[in-house]
This record gives C-alpha cells, sequence and structure tokens, in this order.
C-alpha cells in the first residue's frame, strides 16, 4: 500500500494540475506540495482537508488509508437507471410522434374543408 504523499501525487496527476496550480488552488505555498513529492514532509491534516474541500469526489477512506478507490461511487448512476430514462424518453416521443400526426390529420381535414 502507498503513503499518503503517493496518494496526494495520484490526486495531482489525476486533475491535471501541475504542482504550482496545485498549490495556488489550495492556498498553500508551491514548497508544501514540493516537500510532500520529494517525501521531505509527509502530508498534514490541513493539506488533505483542503484536497478534500476542493476535489470533493475524492474518497477520503482512500485519501486517508489507502483503501477502496480514489474517486467516490457515483450513485443512482446505475446501469438500470440509465434504461429506465432511456424507456421514458422514448415512450415520450412515441406520444409526442402520435400528437404530431394528429395536428397534421386535423389540419389535412381543415384545409379539405375550406378546399384550399
Amino acid at each position: 500500500m502507498e503513503n499518503i504523499n503517493a496518494r496526494v501525487q495520484l490526486v495531482v496527476d489525476k486533475m491535471g494540475f501541475k504542482k504550482g496550480e496545485l498549490a495556488n488552488r489550495l492556498g498553500v505555498s508551491a514548497a508544501v506540495i514540493t516537500h510532500i513529492y520529494s517525501g521531505r514532509n509527509k502530508a498534514g491534516l490541513d493539506l488533505i482537508q483542503k484536497l478534500l474541500v476542493e476535489f470533493p469526489d475524492i474518497d477520503e477512506r482512500w485519501l486517508l488509508i489507502g483503501e477502496g478507490n480514489m474517486l467516490k461511487e457515483k450513485k443512482g448512476t446505475s446501469l438500470i437507471d440509465f434504461k429506465a430514462k432511456i424507456e421514458l424518453a422514448k415512450d415520450r416521443m412515441k406520444l409526442q410522434q402520435h400528437a404530431m400526426y394528429d395536428i397534421g390529420t386535423l389540419m389535412d381535414d381543415i384545409l379539405r374543408e375550406i378546399k384550399i
């Protein structure tokens, strides 16, 4: 299991920031991030809190102790949910198609009656 500094580095890499950019975003000096990368210092509680606030998708348990996945699992986005939403959209489209057909038929009837 990698140490917390390695996990902080993974977050930086995953988010696509350079060390200086991350330091600015977190409100810490670039030296703090550089020292974590070099192993001189370990990531402290202040930095960890700032990372978790700035990147709410990072899993706290993973960052702190290395268990689980880096990113939190999204709830409510299962394949079943997507299929249900697609079926609902299809049903709505069918209803709209029927409504359009009915409107077209009504317009044809009106045109025939006024003989245009």
